[in-house]
């Protein structure tokens, strides 16, 4: 479900569910560290701006070099 898709109003609560996962092998350890903090920075930056909807997002280094993807599922629970 795309977040433009959800309805708002009295009862329906809004969730995420978010998945990431990141496999980053290349440089030393720090950089490695820094690239994949980067990285999630990033992710969580597009998140918090509401630029990504329900699916499959590819995470990625500064240079660009994916590492992994993140999968958001936007969800709502109806009126209780």
């Amino acid at each position: 479900m795309s977040k433009s898709a959800m309805v708002s109003g009295p009862g329906f609560q809004p969730g995420l569910i978010c998945h990431v996962e990141i496999e980053n092998g290349s440089g030393t350890a720090r950089d490695i560290d820094a690239q994949t903090a980067w990285a999630l920075r990033e992710l969580a930056a597009q998140i918090e701006a509401g630029k990504l909807d329900s699916g499959f997002h590819p995470v990625k280094t500064p240079s660009g070099v994916k590492i992994g993807e993140a999968y958001l599922d936007y969800y709502q629970l109806g009126p209780r």
